[in-house]
Parts: structure tokens; sequence; C-alpha cells
């Protein structure tokens, strides 16, 4: 480490626990950056830059990065998906089980897409931030799809087994519209 990216303080944002190293380096001129480094953020500020602008980068890239940790690998969204059938369509419905379960970044519309004939289910990676009701919501949603290929009678008696399923709706409706501006 040189002189220049030497720790100048260390502190906690008021909003979360986690320690911040701030680095002030020569060698950025406007550019900032942040990573962890043995556990703790790290970000890496231009020399000159003011303590009040150092505090709002702190705040933005410390809860991106923590929202970014928090969001569940393709593997949970598997493993949520097995818990989902098992609490909401077994043993009604038998093996249900899709091919494969991940989220998917070409989703721009979608919340979710199901592709009955091969069995695969993809979940749109904008909604990975929502709360945890709404992502099982979505996801029984596809696995449904196994089932009714429509949007049915049935289909909607299936879904609406989730006991958050109209909160979902009106969080993903919320989210449609603050998308469309």
């Amino acid at each position: 480490m040189t002189e220049n990216d030497q720790p100048q303080l260390e502190f906690a944002p008021t909003d979360t626990s986690e320690i911040v190293e701030v680095r002030r380096s020569k060698k950025r001129t406007r550019s900032v950056a942040a990573w962890r480094e043995s556990g703790r953020l790290i970000i890496s500020v231009p020399a000159r830059m003011s303590r009040r602008e150092i505090d709002h980068h702190i705040l933005e890239l410390t809860s991106r990065i923590i929202a970014a940790e928090a969001i569940m690998g393709d593997d949970q969204l598997v493993k949520l998906s097995e818990e989902l059938i098992s609490h909401y369509l077994q043993p009604e419905f038998g093996d249900l089980r899709p091919v494969s379960v991940n989220w998917s970044t070409r989703q721009r519309e979608l919340h979710g897409s199901c592709t009955s004939v091969d069995r695969t289910i993809r979940i749109a990676k904008r909604i990975a931030t929502a709360p945890d009701y709404v992502i099982e919501v979505v996801l029984l949603h596809e696995l449904i799809h196994l089932l009714h290929h429509d949007h049915n009678k049935e289909f909607y008696g299936l879904v609406k087994r989730h006991p958050k399923y109209e909160q979902a709706e009106a969080f993903l409706a919320g989210m449609s519209h603050a998308d469309s501006y």
C-alpha cells in the first residue's frame, strides 16, 4: 500500500453497522470505488474529495453492496422452489420439480416465465431485491404453469394458496408502475 492509499478514517455509517475504511488516493481524480477486503468495506476516493461528498458515497455504496450481497443465488432459488412445491402443491400434484430455476437478466417486462415443454423457470433478476414473499409468489406462479398453461380459475385457485398473494400482486403492480416512469 502506498502513502497515497493509506486509510484516512474509519467509522460506521448511521444506517448500518458496517465498518467502512476510506482510502484517499491521489491517483483518483473523479471516480469512487468500493470493495470488500478482510470482512470490511473499503472505499477509495479522490484525495481532495470533501467529507460531505465522501459521506454521500459511503451511504450510497454501502447500501448498494449490502443489497447485492443479500440477493439469493440460483441454488437458493432452486431450494425455494422445492419448499414452495412441498408446502403448497404436494402431495396433490406429485413430482412437480422443474428441470431448472434461475435468475434472468434478460426479462424486462415479465416478473418470471416458465417453459413447460422443457420445464425451465426464469425469474427476473430485477425483482431479486423485492421482499421474500414477492419472490415466493412469483416463483409459485411459474411453478403452477407446469400444471396449468393458462391463467384459468384453477390456476388462480392454486396461486392464491400463498397467504401473501394479494400483497405481492400489489407490490408488483407498484413496481411496474414505477418502472414505467
